[in-house]
């Protein structure tokens, strides 16, 4: 199935995630901001989708969303890049998301 890069400060639900996607057959590997940030070009290539994490709503967050999309908007069939947050902020915070390049879920 798809091959997922998770970026997610939170390891507890870096794991829960990991293993819902992977019991329904994804490869996911899974990462700290920090990690990511330093490699995002091979991120961004080898992935069929990439999941950060903005449940804490952080300028922190964002900026990785941002980057995260900006990056990947430089590859012609880039990778699908979805936020992800277990808090509901609103329509706002979708179309900020949306404005960046990704989607925003809630889960």
């Amino acid at each position: 199935m798809a091959r997922i890069f998770l970026i997610d400060g939170d390891s507890v639900h870096a794991t829960d995630l990991t293993a819902v996607l992977q019991r329904h057959s994804h490869r996911v590997v899974a990462m700290s901001p920090e990690e990511a940030r330093h490699d995002l070009a091979t991120i961004l290539d080898e992935a069929e989708i990439v999941v950060v994490n903005v449940t804490t709503d952080s300028q922190r967050d964002w900026d990785l969303l941002r980057d995260v999309c900006h990056l990947a908007a430089m590859f012609n069939f880039g990778p699908q890049i979805l936020a992800v947050s277990r808090t509901y902020r609103g329509p706002t915070a979708r179309l900020r998301a949306e404005k960046l390049g990704g989607r925003l879920i809630y889960g």
